[in-house]
């Protein structure tokens, strides 16, 4: 009497012996391919465990960079009397309009420090992909911005009207990352009419 034994029960690396009355014995013997594959398949979950508990955490100290003004990282941080980082040009508008921290709403003067160790921490973070997509896609957008505004000033600085009437709107609307300032945008209008593009 032969046993029959379903095959999808089995791998195909199990051995397979014949019992002396010529029926199917499948003999138990630890298959070590079998076992490097669950070993690998262990680690790689492991892997991806850890990988996204530092990420949560790279995150959470992303979230300590975040400029109260924006909710963003700063492309331009600097640090404000009350010890606060923020991006440049969102506390200058506030400063323009109040005395106060934007942190804690007590009063706070108007100078402001160069943050570069946050600049090159923010930028290390964002670069190397440990920063959540949402906050990483605002960095990216900012530092694009930034990159046009380069791009029209030094046009601008060599004589295209164009670009000093984008430069013009941007500061009259407060777009690209720069702060809102009639003042810059009447002087960059004026340059452009006198080249009698605007």
């Amino acid at each position: 009497t032969s046993k029959f034994i379903s095959y999808a029960s089995y791998s195909l690396l199990d051995p397979i012996d014949m019992d002396s009355d010529n029926s199917v014995v499948v003999v138990k013997v630890e298959n070590p391919f079998k076992r490097n594959l669950e070993d690998t398949e262990f680690e790689l979950a492991l892997t991806e465990r850890k990988a996204r508990r530092i990420s949560g955490v790279m995150d959470s100290i992303a979230d300590n960079w975040l400029c109260p003004i924006t909710l963003e990282l700063p492309i331009d941080p600097v640090t404000g009397e009350d010890g606060k980082i923020y991006e440049r040009s969102a506390i200058v508008q506030w400063l323009r309009e109040k005395r106060t921290s934007p942190s804690t709403n007590n009063s706070m003067g108007r100078r402001l420090y160069p943050a570069p160790q946050a600049k090159s921490t923010i930028e290390a973070l964002v670069k190397s992909g440990a920063v959540s997509d949402d906050k990483a896609k605002a960095w990216k957008v900012k530092l694009e911005n930034e990159k046009k505004v380069k791009m029209w000033r030094e046009a601008a600085e060599g004589g295209d009207a164009d670009a000093m009437y984008q430069l013009a709107r941007s500061c009259k609307n407060g777009e690209y990352g720069l702060p809102k300032d009639k003042k810059q945008a009447r002087e960059w209008y004026k340059r452009g009419a006198e080249f009698e593009n605007v």
